[in-house]
Order: C-alpha cells, then structure tokens, then sequence
C-alpha cells in the first residue's frame, strides 16, 4: 500500500484553495479559521500530484512512499 507524505508551506499559502478544488479524492479539507487546507484523508491520496502541480504558490509537496525499494539508476 502507498503512502504519502505531503508538506505545505502555511506561510507561502495564499489561501487560494485551487488545491482543495484540485483534489479528485477529497484529501483536504478547508480550515475557514485559517483559511489554508488541512490534509484531512493523507491515506485516500493516489499521489497524482495535482495539488501540487496546480498551487500558483508552489507551496504543496506530495511525497509518495512507495512499498518497494528504490534502485540507483544503471
């Protein structure tokens, strides 16, 4: 099973919520106190990527960790 870290850089957000509409498998969930997403389901990401790709602040980062070993390119 994969699983995914994300980091999110609270003072680079803008609070523009493109990453909360982005999202096709409700991860996030919006905090209307501090305006900024909260990763609410980390375990339901498909670690497409789609948040991060989208966010104009560049402040998202998706890490999957994939359940197999990493090889060192030949």
């Amino acid at each position: 099973m994969q699983q995914v870290r994300f980091d999110i850089d609270k003072e680079s957000c803008t609070g523009c919520k493109i990453c909360f509409d982005s999202c096709s498998v409700d991860v996030f969930r919006w905090d209307n106190e501090e305006k900024r997403p909260i990763i609410a389901y980390p375990e339901d990401c498909v670690a497409c990527c789609l948040c991060e790709d989208s966010c104009p602040a560049k402040c998202i980062e998706v890490k999957p960790r994939f359940p197999w070993p990493e090889h060192a390119s030949y």
